[in-house]
């Protein structure tokens, strides 16, 4: 069952509350998010079009940031996850269409 856009938000908030337990969550909304960056967005950790996708201008640097040294380890630090966690607060109705097609089609977050 796809969780609405209010539990995502709620997981969120309890990341950047410092509780990590949520971190591997974290980590693919991160990954997920990054995927809707456009592959020039994605190289030059930026945003360029104006889509409603992806990360706003104010958030790509760091976050697209993030998100590619990221994948090398395929998680986040504590610190990563409590920063990350409380900027994707404003990508929760993104996340929650990302997961509600998630099933066979996009990364399934929270399997």
């Amino acid at each position: 069952m796809a969780l609405d856009k209010a539990q995502i938000k709620a997981i969120l908030t309890e990341q950047a509350g410092g509780r990590n337990h949520n971190k591997p969550i974290v980590y693919r909304m991160l990954q997920a998010m990054f995927q809707r960056q456009t592959a020039d967005e994605q190289a030059a950790h930026s945003t360029h079009h104006s889509n409603g996708r992806g990360f706003n201008g104010r958030d790509a640097e760091f976050l697209s940031d993030v998100a590619a040294k990221s994948q090398k380890w395929k998680g986040l630090t504590d610190g990563q996850a409590k920063y990350v966690a409380k900027s994707l607060i404003k990508y929760s109705r993104q996340i929650a269409e990302i997961e509600a097609t998630a099933p066979g089609t996009q990364v399934e977050l929270f399997n």
